[in-house]
């Protein structure tokens, strides 16, 4: 999907009270590229769907003064969905409990890119 050689992935989980999250990401090798590319997985499972809102809400709330761009809403991906280009390159969809997302560093197209692995990614339940 990405169209890039990547290796990984350096992964990551953890619990913050009743959330747990789990990270992981890709790179392109830096000797063999002259801009290191990364794509980085994040899933976020919260206790209940009323708390997976409230914090997919405000990290949308807070995108446009992280990424100096507005978030734009991502229609037919899951419950609700956001891109924010800019420095961030970030994808956020909330399904249920959880919160997927995805960021793109150095990609081409990446919020297509991004769009298509989480399609990919996402339980059809």
């Amino acid at each position: 999907i990405v169209g890039l050689e990547l290796f990984g992935p350096k992964s990551s989980s953890f619990r913050l009270g009743d959330t747990v999250v789990t990270s992981c990401i890709y790179t392109t090798s830096s000797t063999t590229a002259t801009v290191t590319s990364s794509v980085r997985l994040i899933l976020q499972q919260f206790a209940s769907p009323e708390e997976t809102q409230k914090n997919y809400e405000a990290a949308r709330e807070q995108a446009e003064d992280l990424s100096g761009t507005k978030p734009e809403d991502v229609t037919d991906l899951a419950e609700a969905a956001y891109w924010v280009g800019g420095s961030l390159n970030h994808l956020g969809v909330r399904k249920g409990n959880r919160w997927y997302q995805v960021q793109m560093k150095e990609v081409e197209d990446p919020k297509t890119k991004a769009i298509e692995l989480l399609k990919a990614a996402l339980p059809t339940d």
